[in-house]
């Protein structure tokens, strides 16, 4: 079915046909790139839930004047349902500038205001069937913003309409507002978190009160993972579990063991949200995990946790306390068995940067993994490139050889490269040369094929990597000087234009 049949179909009917077996979505699907909000031709596509989720942990909503919508409800009360759909469809017709989080304060207020002049009856038939009828995002979203005013959970059709659109990430926020007054609505969100996997599992668990132990051990087993960035989840569910308590457990299985340490490790990132910081109790939590590690059979990633824990501790002010966590740490760290786990992991491609830090020979490990895969273990080229030129340039190679230069530098074109088939060619490509920053004269075979790749990011790297080496006052080839100045004569990209007339 190509894009257009698809949104001929109401959204409601586009989820519909794209329910799984279990009752979920797929994790590609995104009603965005096929309803008009991502239709512009701007490579970058955002996923479902991406600008809520923007606006509701980095930003503050948009300057919007929700003015319009309060005739569009004038209209739904006077039962005008197809001119207030028109109207609404206008309001939202560009859905990347205009949005419904944006104005739903001023909407519901303006509604309680003016209580007296509605038809309470007629706004709530309305925004039941957009739920089903339209094919505009925010009118949806809209329409849910409404139903909270309501109490409709003896209306099976609306339960089960809002159930649907909550397996769409884009609207999994939205149904849980709709859903706000109803009596069994922390059971419903606890259904909506486990039925998506992307932003709508953040909004449902930042709602989710942890009335059972279920819902606990679903949040620390489950809820944890989604397919944004776990570190969003990781506060409110070290809070809704409460850690503090869970993790002096001395019979805690190796399972949940495992689950705390993920959590913990995801709380030490701090970023992009709040982590560990705002946690109560840290440094008591931090004491306790130690204490289970030392009873539990640890594998490298519990390591890792535990030399993350000790990276953050040696970042914070000196006090008894932090000492005896350094002391926990270093007694776990420096064992026969932390030393056979990393050895092991080394001898399976794993371990790297672990047995870097804990100053483990890694070098002939790293090396046999990139001989073997390059492309899988790109990741450990900057552990092999050293000050050996002829190792150096035979590392390289490997990368000449297995990557499709002719394929990539097919001239300039104004795109990044996402989607392109060669798109995993082409970062590739760009974390290669992020390696070259002081090494002149390696890589010239890549360098010069990202000054003429279709990407901008590729010829972006290569101007870095040159300027790079220009302001150390290292030496350029002819080779790359010659591409450099043929790229100056044919670059499309305005920015990359204006870059060139530095070199």
């Amino acid at each position: 079915m190509g894009i257009d049949q698809k949104a001929s179909l109401s959204i409601m009917d586009y989820i519909l046909e794209n329910i799984q077996d279990d009752g979920m979505l797929a994790s590609e699907f995104c009603v965005n790139i096929e309803y008009e909000k991502n239709r512009a031709k701007s490579e970058i596509k955002f996923v479902d839930g991406f600008s809520d989720g923007g606006m509701m942990y980095h930003c503050a909503t948009n300057e919007q004047d929700a003015k319009p919508l309060f005739e569009v409800l004038h209209l739904i009360s006077n039962k005008k349902f197809e001119e207030a759909q028109n109207l609404l469809d206008v309001y939202f017709c560009d859905m990347q500038s205009v949005d419904t989080l944006s104005i739903i304060d001023d909407v519901q207020k303006w509604i309680y205001d003016n209580s007296k002049e509605l038809n309470a009856s007629n706004i709530a038939n309305f925004s039941f069937h957009m739920l089903s009828l339209s094919r505009n995002i925010e009118a949806i979203k809209f329409s849910l913003s409404l139903l909270e005013l309501f109490d409709l959970s003896d209306m099976e059709e609306c339960r089960i309409a809002i159930k649907n659109l909550a397996l769409c990430n884009e609207f999994t926020l939205f149904c849980i507002f709709a859903i706000n007054s109803w009596p069994d609505k922390n059971e419903l969100i606890f259904e909506m978190a486990q039925k998506v996997r992307g932003w709508g599992r953040v909004f449902a668990i930042a709602r989710l009160e942890p009335e059972t132990e279920a819902i606990k051990k679903w949040l620390l087993d489950e809820g944890q993972n989604n397919e944004i960035l776990d570190e969003y989840s990781a506060l409110e569910i070290a809070n809704k579990i409460n850690i503090a308590e869970l993790v002096k457990d001395k019979n805690i299985t190796n399972k949940t063991y495992k689950n705390l340490g993920k959590l913990i490790s995801n709380l030490l990132t701090e970023g992009p949200v709040a982590g560990i910081s705002a946690l109560d109790n840290k440094d008591d939590v931090i004491e306790q995990y130690l204490l289970r590690a030392a009873e539990q059979k640890n594998d490298i990633r519990d390591y890792e946790i535990i030399y993350n824990i000790l990276e953050y501790i040696h970042g914070l002010n000196d006090n008894p306390k932090q000492y005896h966590l350094k002391q926990l740490c270093g007694a776990l760290l420096v064992t026969v068995q932390c030393k056979k786990t990393i050895e092991k992991a080394l001898e399976e491609g794993d371990g790297f940067y672990l047995a870097k830090n804990m100053q483990m020979n890694y070098y002939e490990a790293a090396l046999k993994c990139i001989k073997k895969d390059p492309l899988k273990h790109i990741n450990l080229l900057e552990l092999v490139l050293n000050d050996d030129t002829d190792n150096n340039n035979k590392v390289i190679d490997l990368y000449t050889q297995i990557l499709p230069l002719d394929k990539i530098a097919t001239g300039p074109e104004d795109i990044i490269g996402f989607g392109h088939e060669l798109s995993t060619d082409i970062l590739n490509l760009s974390s290669i040369l992020s390696q070259l920053f002081d090494r002149p004269g390696l890589g010239e075979k890549l360098l010069i094929c990202a000054l003429n790749s279709l990407s901008t990011q590729n010829r972006n790297s290569a101007l870095n990597v040159i300027e790079n080496w220009r302001d150390k006052k290292l030496e350029i080839s002819v080779e790359v000087k010659s591409a450099l100045q043929k790229l100056k004569k044919v670059e499309v990209n305005e920015k990359l234009k204006e870059r060139l007339r530095n070199f």
